[in-house]
């Protein structure tokens, strides 16, 4: 399917700064049903910028940063669908 190698490729992104497997796994223990997330939107948006605060040594521009929390956001985005599904 397309739209898992889509996903495969975002997670490599992804796996070159962190390893989304260990924030997926801290996200899901923390966060225990929806109303966890008053605005996903916001929520998502607060994330991408706390981890571009952290990595911000090495995204010494703008279009990196924003490549990185655009990348992270799709990985949240999906993270929480799959978590409001009940899917691993």
């Amino acid at each position: 399917m397309a739209s898992d190698e889509y996903r495969q490729s975002r997670l490599e992104y992804l796996r070159a700064w962190f390893i989304p497997e260990d924030l997926e796994s801290y996200i899901r223990e923390r966060s225990y049903k929806q109303s966890d997330w008053d605005d996903p939107t916001e929520w998502v948006n607060g994330m991408t910028l706390a981890l571009a605060f952290q990595f911000r040594e090495y995204l010494p521009d703008y279009n990196e940063e924003a490549t990185f929390r655009i990348q992270v956001a799709m990985f949240l985005i999906d993270l929480i669908g799959r978590i409001e599904w009940n899917e691993k």
